[in-house]
């Protein structure tokens, strides 16, 4: 994916256990890991993936999935500042997709327009 443009790689073991950010570099054409997104976010769902500016600085530097907490149904994302997974209620973190539910079709990012 390209996101202010560089193109990205992102590598997730199963169960989500570990996630890799990847930058390539265009000189060398080799991937090179980054551990900032900077005031970017990704959205991912399945094989299509988004990655734009944040529309506020707390949704910068993570990266979201089409998944939910089974227990409060809370979006799930992944904090590459904690390298850990987190709902709205950052205090509580998990290390992988347990206890998660994958969010089927039909899906839709959709970008809010705050003021």
């Amino acid at each position: 994916m390209k996101c202010d443009q560089q193109l990205l790689l992102v590598t997730m073991s199963e169960f989500g256990g570990r996630v890799d950010v990847f930058k390539l570099n265009n000189d060398s054409t080799e991937w090179e890991k980054t551990e900032n997104l900077g005031k970017y976010a990704i959205y991912i769902y399945g094989k299509s993936c988004l990655c734009m500016e944040a529309k506020m600085l707390t949704m910068a530097n993570r990266i979201y999935f089409p998944r939910v907490h089974s227990d409060n149904w809370k979006i799930v994302f992944y904090s590459l500042e904690t390298r850990r997974y987190h709902t709205s209620n950052i205090e509580e973190s998990f290390v992988n997709f347990m206890g998660t539910t994958y969010h089927l079709n039909p899906h839709a990012w959709i970008e809010p327009s705050w003021s």
